[in-house]
Order: structure tokens, then C-alpha cells, then sequence
């Protein structure tokens, strides 16, 4: 089991200090090892055929980037209740989420083709032929029955948070050490655990 670590938690963030302006603190974590991807971390800008074959392929880039920023957002949330409440504070103020804002540094696999096994391929202009099954990214396709890996410019990102709670901003890289292993536990246990069950998070 890991040891709490935010011991003073109840006072420091039920203020939800804010630095002053300008004095945000930045912390970067590489999130690595992604040989499946889920779809909605990928998009098809083919909308005609995608929402009855692969409804929650994203729509566009922009859209896929968002949804890995949520759901890292979201995790990391999750790991910080966790440990406040093992500190004895129930819930985290709503102020304390507004004060962490994660940048992700990560350009979405387009898949204009895919389907569920490898018997099939059609040459894709732009983008992937993906193997894809129950919303998870398995492979890509650049023949008939030729799956090779996910290419690897797209099994790894970086986040960058940009947090102004003054509690928070003052983690050592000790602490950040202690918290990434959980974070990496709710990414792996979220609504997208299972394409994700590779992920390996580590402090830059």
C-alpha cells in the first residue's frame, strides 16, 4: 500500500491558496507504452461511414486531444481525492481542479480505414488502416494480413501541468514521484483502463 502523502492537506487547500499572478509552477510527466490506443485518443474525418461502424472514433484532432486531456485531467483528480482523503479531508474544494490546467503535447492518430481483423486493407491516402475491436486501437495495417504495431510517435505523450494552488505548487519531486504511480492506477482503471493497461507514467 502507498503512504498518504499530502499530510497537511486540510489546511493548505481547503484556502485553495493561488500564487500570485505570473508565479504558476509547471511539472511534466511523459505517459509511454501505449501498444493499444483507445478510439477516442484517434479520429476519422470520414463522418459519412464512421458513426455506425466506430461511433466514438473522434470527429477530428482537436476533439481526440481533447479527450486525452480529460481523461488525464480526470485521473489525476481522482489520485488527489484519494490521497486527501486518506489525510482525513472528505472531498477537494472545486477551486482546487480550477487550478491545475494540463497541456498535452501529443498529435492523434488519424485511422480513415479500419475494421476488426486484418482480412481486409485499402490503401489509405491519408492516415491509418487501424485494426480496431471494442474501442480499443490493436494494430495498423499497410497490407492484408500484415498487422504491425501502432506506429510509435502516438504510443507516448507529454503533459504538462501549469498549476497555481499554492499547496500543491510547493510538491517536491519526491512527492510527485509518490503520486504519479497512483495517477497511473486511475488511467488504468477509467472508462478507457483497458486500451490503456500498458501505460507507464514518469516525471520529466
Amino acid at each position: 500500500m502507498f503512504a498518504p502523502i499530502l499530510l497537511t492537506i486540510p489546511t493548505a487547500l481547503l484556502a485553495c491558496s493561488p500564487l500570485p499572478a505570473g508565479q504558476e509552477v509547471r511539472v511534466n510527466f511523459q505517459v509511454s507504452g501505449l501498444t493499444t490506443l483507445p478510439i477516442q485518443f484517434a479520429y476519422s474525418d470520414d463522418q459519412t461511414n464512421w458513426p455506425t461502424k466506430y461511433p466514438n472514433f473522434a470527429p477530428d484532432s482537436a476533439t481526440a486531444l481533447k479527450n486525452v486531456k480529460q481523461y488525464i485531467k480526470k485521473s489525476l483528480m481522482q489520485a488527489l481525492r484519494q490521497e486527501a482523503k486518506k489525510a482525513g479531508l472528505q472531498t477537494l474544494p472545486p477551486e482546487v481542479g480550477k487550478q491545475i490546467k494540463p497541456t498535452i503535447y501529443y498529435t492523434p492518430m488519424l485511422c480513415n480505414e479500419a475494421a476488426e481483423t486484418g482480412a481486409t486493407y485499402n490503401d489509405t491516402t491519408n492516415g491509418y488502416y487501424c485494426i480496431a475491436s471494442q474501442d480499443t486501437i490493436k494494430n495498423v495495417q499497410y497490407a492484408v494480413n500484415s498487422p504491425q504495431e501502432i506506429p510509435p510517435q502516438y504510443q507516448m505523450f507529454i503533459v504538462n501541468l501549469a498549476i497555481t494552488n499554492a499547496y500543491i505548487a510547493g510538491y517536491t519531486r519526491t512527492q510527485w514521484e509518490q503520486l504519479l504511480p497512483r495517477v497511473q492506477q486511475r488511467v488504468k482503471a477509467g472508462a478507457y483502463g483497458t486500451s490503456l493497461k500498458t501505460a507507464s507514467l514518469t516525471l520529466m
